[in-house]
C-alpha cells in the first residue's frame, strides 16, 4: 500500500488538486536521494481512479507492452457509495480510506480491499466536505467543509472523536497535514488564499490557531492605472494613493499546494504564471519558478516597496506615486504585454497548470495540454529538457509520480489518464473517460455484452458483469441514438446529420466491427432506431416528420419512408400474429405529437412481410397511405413516450403503458367498441381512447420514458429527477423504486436490461451504473425460471440466426466516410422498380446451370456406388455413413427436427403461461382474498347406506376492508342502541300502566 499513487480530486466535477514539489533552484531544494530512497518500492505500482460514487482500484503493470493499456477486469475492486463521492483520503501504512459523499457531512473509514467498514465520524457545520488528509504518522485526521462556515475539523479518526475545529472563513479547496509535524497543517486555494495552521492541545481545551500567507506578488504589468482605478472607482474607494495599495492591486492568489521535507510549502498561482514558496511560521512568499523573463532587479526609492520587486512593478508603482524610476522607458516597454515577456519554452503566459518533482528534475503539466521536464545542475539556469506533448490544448490537470520515480501519471480534464515512462520517453494511455457524453446504450441479446455510444462517435463494448471496457471503436460523427438487432450481432448507429451506419459486432471479441451499410436517410438528427422482433426491418425517425425503413437481414439497403403530419417523439414494434411463421404484416406503432392541439396519438401501420417493398413504393421511396393501412388511437393528454403490451397478456386486446405530462404511468386499453372519429383520410380509421385503467404517479418531472424488459414480465420508468422504478406487468401495483443518478446533472438519460432482466444499466451524466438485484427466496427462483426462458428464447430461434449470421458474413464491407451536410439524402434519389439484369447477372445464371449439372453428374455416381456397395460380401461392405458427403444437409435435417420439437415444447409453454394467468387471477380473487379459506373433508369410502362419498365443507368468509369492518361496526352499535332504547321504552310504559292502576 506504499506504493499508492493519490489522485486528490475535489467537488463533483473532479477538479485535481494535486501534492507536488519543486522550485526554480532546483539543485537546492530537490530532496536528499537518502529521504527518496526509503520510500522506493519494487516495479509496479497500484493505481487509484475516482469516479463519482465509486473508487476504483486497479493494477497498473510496469513492463509497458501497448500504447492502449486497459487493466485486467480482476484488478478491480470496487468500494460503491449512494452518492457522490466529494473528496476521499488513505492512510497508505494501514491501507485505511475516508471519503465524503454529496449532500453529507458523514465521514466513512473503511479498510481495503475488505471494503469493511471501520468508523463514522459526522461534522454538522457545513452541506459537504470538499477537502480531506491523514497525518503522516496516522494519528490525527483532518477535514476541510464547504458552504456556510468552511470548517476545518481535527479527528482522532481510531477513536472517532473531535479534537478541535474552526472556521477557515473563506473557501478553500485543499488541505494536508505537515508530513514533518502532524499538529501543523495547511489549507489553500478559492478566495481563501493560503493558510498555516496550529494544532494546540491542552488539558481542558484545544485551540487551532493559523498564519495567514502573503500576497504573491506580480511580476509584470497586468493592468493598467486606468484600470485600477476604476476597480477602485468600483469598489467605492478614492484614487490610489499609497504603495501598498497598488501591489495589492496587481496580487494574486495560491491554488494547490505541497509540502516540502524542509516544512516549506510550494504552491501554484492563480494566474498560471509562476511557483511560489511559503514560509509557513511567517506565512512570507517569494518565487521560486516562474515563465516571465528575467529582467534586473531594482532598489525603489520609496519607503515601504520591497527591493524584490520586478522592475514592471516597480515602474508601475512609481508612476502610480509620481517618484522616479531607474529604469528606463525602453526597459519598462519591453517588460509590458503579450507573450514575448514569457518564456517561450514554458507555452507562453498562464500555463504552468500543475508540477511535481522527481529525483533530478521537475515536471510541469501546461493549460495547453504539454509536460514539460525542467533540469538543472548546480551551475546552470534551471532550463526545459524535455516537451511531451499529452492532448491537443486540453489542460493537464493532475500529475503524480510512481514511487519508483520511473512513470508519471497524466490526468487531462477531458478525463484521460497517461502514464509517461521517463527511461524510454514513452507515452500510454492508461485509461479513458468511457462514460462521458453518453447517449444511448442497449445490451446484445446473443453475447450480452452492453455497447454504448457517446456524442463524441465513441461506440464502447462492455463485459457487464465485470464493468470492463473489451473494446472500442471512434466514428468521425455525432452519435444520436443505438439499437442492437434482437437475432444477430448487428448494430445501428444514428449520427447527427441523419445518417445511419449498420456494423456486424460478430468478431468484437478479437477484432473491429465490420460497416456494412452506410447511408443519409434524414435531413435531422436521428432520434431513434428500432428493430422489429424478427430482425428483419430497421426504423429510424426524426424530427423531419419521416420514418424510414432498412432492409437488415438480406441486403442492408434503404427500403422506403412514411411520411407523417406532426413531431414523432418514439417508435415501437409489435407482432401483429405472436407465431411468426404465419405472421403476414408486423405493427409498428408510432408516438406523434399534435402541434396544434399538442396532444398524443399512437399511430399504427401494418408493415408488410414478404411482400417486396418496391411494389408499394414510388421512385423516391415514399409508401403512400393507401399501401399501408393505418389506425390513430387519439388521446387528450400531451405523451411523452409509450410501450405497447403483447396481446396475449392483455386479454386479446391493444394496451399500451404511457408516460404522460402530469407525471403519471398510465394503463390504457382499447375498448371492444371504440369511438370512432370521421376522418376526411378514407386511408386511415380513428379511435378515441376512453379515461385510463389504471394510472400510477412515477416521478416529480414529466420527461419520463418507459419500456418493457424483453420477457416482457417488467414495466421500467426513468425521468429526469433521477429515479428509476419497476413494475411488474401483471401486478403493476408492486414497485421498486431507486435514486439512479442525481438530478442536478439531467437525472437518467437512459435504461437497459439484459435478455433475462438480470443486468440493469443506467446512464446519467458521464455516468454508467451496472445494478444487482437483492433476491429473496422466491426472486431467486422467478430470475432462474427468467433464465431459463432467456435460453429457451435463444434456442428456438438458431435456425433463423444462423441463417442470419451466414448471410452477414458474406456480405462486402462499404468504406466509411465523414458525415457531411452536403450529402444527399437517399430518398432523394430515383428508385427503379424494374430493373433488367445486368451482364454479371447474367453470367451469374450461367455458372449455376453448370454447377446444377455437375452435382446431378456426382449423384448419380453416388448412387452406382451405393448400389455396388449393397452387392459386396459384408467383410468389404462401408458404412453408409461414409457415403454421405453433404454434412451441412444432414445437420440441416437434424436442426429441421429439433426446431419442430422446440416449437411444439413452446406451444405448450405459452399454454401453460395462459393456464398461469388464469390460476393466478382464480387464486387471487378466491384465495388470496379470503379471510376464512374455503375447506372440506371428505371420506375415503363412499357411505355404506347411500352409497356416495360424504363431504364436509366449511362457510368461507371474504376478507373485509377497512370501511366494511367500520360500516359493520357502526350498523352493530346503532342495533344495540336500538333494542337497549326498546326495551328501555317498553320498561317504562308498563312502569306507568302500573303507576295508573295504583293511582286508579
Amino acid at each position: 500500500t506504499n506504493s499508492a499513487l493519490e489522485l486528490h480530486y475535489s467537488r463533483l466535477k473532479e477538479e485535481t488538486s494535486v501534492v507536488p514539489d519543486t522550485s526554480e533552484l532546483i539543485t537546492s531544494i530537490l530532496p536528499r536521494n537518502d529521504i527518496l530512497n526509503q520510500d522506493n518500492q519494487k516495479e509496479g505500482a497500484l493505481e487509484k481512479e475516482i469516479s463519482p460514487e465509486l473508487l476504483n482500484f486497479k493494477k497498473m503493470k510496469s513492463n509497458i507492452s501497448a500504447k492502449l493499456r486497459f487493466p485486467p477486469p480482476s484488478a478491480f475492486k470496487s468500494i460503491t457509495t449512494e452518492n457522490y463521492i466529494t473528496s476521499f483520503a488513505i492512510y497508505k501504512r494501514e491501507s485505511i480510506i475516508a471519503f465524503a459523499e454529496s449532500n453529507s457531512t458523514i465521514l466513512k473509514i473503511v479498510k481495503w480491499p475488505s471494503g469493511n467498514q471501520i468508523g463514522v465520524l459526522e461534522a454538522h457545520a457545513d452541506l459537504s466536505i470538499i477537502s480531506m488528509d491523514f497525518s503522516f504518522d496516522g494519528q490525527y485526521f483532518a477535514t476541510l467543509g464547504d458552504l456556510p462556515s468552511y470548517q476545518v475539523s481535527i479527528w482522532d479518526w481510531r477513536n472517532l472523536t473531535l479534537i478541535c475545529k474552526s472556521s477557515n472563513e473563506f473557501p478553500a479547496s485543499q488541505i494536508s497535514f505537515n508530513p514533518r509535524n502532524s499538529r501543523q497543517f495547511c489549507t489553500s486555494g478559492l478566495d481563501g488564499g493560503i493558510k498555516f495552521w496550529q494544532m494546540h492541545l491542552g488539558l481542558k481545551k484545544n485551540v487551532l490557531t493559523f498564519v495567514q500567507g502573503s500576497l504573491i506578488p506580480s511580476l509584470g504589468l497586468t493592468k493598467s492605472t486606468e484600470q485600477i482605478n476604476m476597480i477602485s472607482l468600483l469598489s467605492g474607494t478614492d484614487r490610489i494613493n499609497s504603495a501598498t495599495q497598488a501591489l495589492d492591486a496587481l496580487r494574486i492568489l495560491p491554488t494547490s499546494h505541497t509540502w516540502r521535507v524542509d516544512q516549506q510549502v510550494l504552491c501554484t498561482s492563480i494566474d498560471g504564471n509562476m511557483i511560489v514558496q511559503f514560509n509557513p511560521p511567517t506565512g512570507e512568499c517569494s518565487i521560486a519558478l516562474t515563465s516571465q523573463k528575467k529582467i534586473d532587479y531594482v532598489q525603489s526609492k520609496t519607503p515601504g516597496i520591497p527591493s524584490s520587486r520586478n522592475i514592471a512593478t516597480a515602474n508601475i508603482v512609481a508612476c502610480l506615486l509620481g517618484v522616479d524610476s531607474t529604469v528606463n522607458s525602453e526597459e519598462i516597454e519591453n517588460s509590458i504585454g503579450g507573450n514575448g515577456n514569457y518564456k517561450s519554452d514554458f507555452g507562453g503566459a498562464e500555463n504552468i497548470k500543475q508540477f511535481l518533482l522527481g529525483k533530478d528534475f521537475v515536471a510541469i503539466g501546461g493549460n495547453d495540454g504539454k509536460l514539460r521536464i525542467i533540469r538543472a545542475d548546480i551551475d546552470t539556469v534551471p532550463h526545459v529538457t524535455t516537451i511531451i506533448p499529452i492532448t491537443e490544448n486540453v489542460p493537464i490537470s493532475a500529475l503524480s509520480i510512481s514511487p519508483d520515480y520511473r512513470e508519471i501519471l497524466i490526468l487531462t480534464e477531458d478525463k484521460r489518464l497517461f502514464a509517461y515512462r521517463i527511461s524510454s520517453n514513452e507515452l500510454f494511455l492508461v485509461l479513458e473517460n468511457d462514460t462521458k457524453s453518453i447517449v444511448a446504450a442497449e445490451v446484445s441479446r446473443l453475447t450480452g455484452l452492453l455497447v454504448t455510444a457517446t456524442s463524441t462517435g465513441g461506440i464502447r463494448f462492455w463485459d457487464g458483469e465485470m464493468g470492463s471496457v473489451i473494446n472500442s471503436i471512434t466514428i468521425d460523427a455525432t452519435i444520436t441514438s443505438l439499437a442492437m438487432s434482437p437475432i444477430s450481432s448487428i448494430m445501428a448507429i444514428g449520427s447527427q446529420n441523419g445518417v445511419v451506419r449498420i456494423y456486424d459486432t460478430s468478431t468484437i471479441l478479437e477484432d473491429q466491427p465490420r460497416l456494412l451499410m452506410r447511408e443519409r436517410l434524414h435531413n435531422s438528427p436521428i432520434s431513434k432506431l428500432a428493430f422489429d422482433s424478427s430482425g428483419e426491418f430497421l426504423v429510424t425517425i426524426s424530427c423531419d416528420g419521416k420514418i424510414c425503413f432498412c432492409d437488415v437481414s438480406r441486403r442492408f439497403r434503404f427500403l422506403g419512408y412514411l411520411n407523417t403530419t406532426g413531431q414523432i417523439l418514439t417508435v415501437n414494434w409489435s407482432a401483429e400474429d405472436p407465431s411468426e411463421d404465419s405472421a403476414e404484416h408486423l405493427s409498428l406503432y408510432a408516438l406523434i405529437l399534435d402541434g396544434e392541439q399538442n396532444i398524443g396519438q399512437i399511430q399504427r401501420f401494418q408493415v408488410p412481410v414478404n411482400k417486396d417493398f418496391h411494389s408499394i413504393t414510388t421512385e423516391t421511396g415514399e409508401i403512400p397511405r393507401s399501401n399501408i393501412p393505418v389506425v390513430i388511437y387519439q388521446f387528450q393528454e400531451t405523451i411523452f413516450d409509450f410501450a405497447v403490451i403483447p396481446k396475449h397478456l392483455s386479454a386479446g386486446r391493444e394496451s399500451f403503458y404511457v408516460c404522460s405530462v402530469d407525471h403519471k404511468l398510465k394503463l390504457y386499453v382499447v375498448p371492444s367498441s371504440p369511438k370512432t372519429i370521421v376522418s376526411e383520410d378514407r386511408h386511415q380509421e380513428i379511435l378515441a381512447m376512453g379515461p385510463p385503467q389504471s394510472e400510477f404517479l412515477e416521478h416529480e418531472k414529466s420527461s419520463n420514458h418507459v419500456k418493457l424488459s424483453n420477457l416482457r414480465d417488467w414495466v421500467v420508468t426513468w425521468s429526469t429527477d433521477g429515479f428509476i422504478t419497476f413494475r411488474t406487468l401483471l401486478e403493476p401495483e408492486k414497485s421498486v423504486k431507486i435514486l439512479a443518478h442525481s438530478p442536478n446533472d439531467g437525472g437518467v438519460r437512459d435504461v437497459c436490461l439484459s435478455l433475462d432482466s438480470k443486468g440493469v444499466y443506467s446512464v446519467g451524466e458521464s455516468i454508467l451504473r451496472i445494478w444487482d438485484w437483492h433476491y429473496t427466496t422466491a426472486g431467486k427462483r422467478a430470475a432462474a425460471d427468467a433464465s431459463n426462458t432467456a435460453e429457451q428464447i435463444i434456442s428456438t430461434q438458431n435456425d433463423l440466426i444462423n441463417e442470419v449470421v451466414g448471410r452477414i458474413k458474406s456480405f462486402p464491407i462499404v468504406a466509411d466516410i465523414v458525415d457531411s451536410e452536403n450529402e444527399i439524402i437517399v430518398s432523394d434519389r430515383s428508385l427503379t422498380k424494374n430493373r433488367e439484369k445486368t451482364e454479371a447477372e447474367k453470367e451469374k445464371d450461367i455458372y449455376r446451370q453448370q454447377m446444377i449439372t455437375k452435382l446431378r453428374s456426382i449423384k448419380d455416381r453416388l448412387l452406382k456406388l451405393l448400389q455396388k456397395n449393397e452387392t459386396l460380401p459384408d467383410i468389404e461392405k462401408i458404412d453408409r455413413e461414409e457415403f454421405i458427403i453433404d454434412f451441412e444437409e444432414r445437420d440441416r435435417l437434424f436442426a429441421k427436427a429439433d426446431a419442430l420439437i422446440r416449437q411444439v415444447r413452446k406451444e405448450i409453454e405459452d399454454d401453460n403461461v395462459k393456464k398461469r394467468v388464469i390460476r393466478n387471477r382464480i387464486k387471487k380473487e378466491c384465495w388470496d382474498s379470503m379471510e376464512v379459506i374455503g375447506q372440506s373433508v371428505k371420506s375415503f369410502r363412499p357411505d355404506q347406506l347411500t352409497g356416495k362419498i360424504i363431504d364436509v365443507t366449511n362457510y368461507p368468509i371474504r376478507k373485509r376492508i377497512s370501511t366494511e369492518v367500520i360500516t359493520v361496526n357502526k350498523i352493530k352499535f346503532a342495533r344495540k342502541t336500538q333494542l337497549t332504547v326498546s326495551q328501555m321504552t317498553k320498561i317504562k310504559q308498563k312502569k306507568s300502566i302500573k303507576d295508573n292502576e295504583d293511582e286508579e
